[in-house]
């Protein structure tokens, strides 16, 4: 027997129409791209919600409605219902979620009242859910909950290079990972258990290589899923967020503008040396 949370099924479909998550390898451009999103007039922004980390990797590994009543507690009683309210807004300087990063301050001042058990008409915002990693997850989520999601790419040298600096597979595993210990060693979750041999046998470059093969063929498997690309932002950052609010209707802020100004082109850098690390089997997964 399992509980439910008890939120009408008109108010969750109106909900889940106005989520947009934000997804892609880590280190590919989701945090200035989610910013960007965020910005846009009308929008309220969950900056890797850290209970996600505990919850979407159970997926398909608790019963399927044990998953859906600890996700939907969460997601609509806990993130939901206190960020409308803006109850978690982050005035650390110093984080990447800091509010300022993609609203102004008089945002602050804009008073919300949201009750998730009200069945009446309430004006809901346009929410921007940022969280790479967990690609198979959430197209099991946009599924059954019919939810947008953009998926951001960026070649893969230059993700791999950007991991391999901030040290995401260093034998340290100084990262907030989300890893299985199994005989005293760590795996990422999503491996499969007869690959765990195969993956000591791999350097650090190797790995993150792996970790975007994986999300990649994730990708090919959901089609329809809005990609965009890290290489089209740094060439055209006004066109790029223009095509997105086009296609969620939204529009452009005035800390929209001002965050485009500071969209740089990436300074060319010659990444054939990555390629020399990796096996020729890994390489062509990674092109495929």
């Amino acid at each position: 027997m399992y509980h439910k949370i008890f939120i009408s099924k008109e108010l969750k479909k109106k909900l889940n129409s106005k989520i947009l998550w934000v997804t892609g390898s880590p280190r590919s451009g989701t945090t200035v791209i989610g910013n960007l999103i965020a910005s846009l007039k009308n929008t309220e922004y969950f900056y890797e919600p850290g209970m996600f980390s505990a919850i979407l990797p159970m997926l398909k590994k608790i019963n399927t409605k044990l998953f859906i009543f600890l996700f939907e507690s969460y997601f609509y009683l806990e993130l939901i219902k206190n960020g409308l309210n803006k109850r978690n807004i982050n005035l650390n300087s110093s984080d990447e979620s800091f509010y300022l990063n993609f609203k102004n301050k008089k945002d602050l001042n804009l008073r919300k009242s949201f009750d998730v058990h009200n069945n009446n008409k309430q004006k809901i915002p346009n929410i921007i859910i940022k969280t790479p990693n967990f690609l198979k997850e959430i197209m099991y989520l946009k599924k059954n909950y019919n939810f947008n999601v953009i998926f951001v790419d960026r070649k893969p040298l230059e993700v791999i290079n950007s991991l391999v600096q901030k040290k995401w597979w260093s034998k340290n595993l100084n990262r907030n990972l989300i890893i299985i210990e199994y005989k005293k060693r760590y795996y990422p979750y999503w491996l499969k258990k007869n690959k765990y041999k195969f993956w000591h046998s791999l350097n650090e470059y190797e790995k993150c290589a792996m970790q975007i093969i994986y999300e990649k063929k994730t990708l090919k498997k959901n089609k329809k899923i809005f990609v965009v690309r890290y290489t089209d932002l740094v060439n055209d950052p006004k066109k790029f967020i223009i095509n997105i609010a086009k296609k969620y209707n939204m529009q452009l802020s005035k800390k929209t503008l001002s965050l485009l100004k500071k969209v740089k082109k990436n300074k060319k850098k010659d990444l054939s040396f990555i390629e020399k690390r990796i096996r020729v089997k890994i390489l062509k997964q990674l092109y495929n």
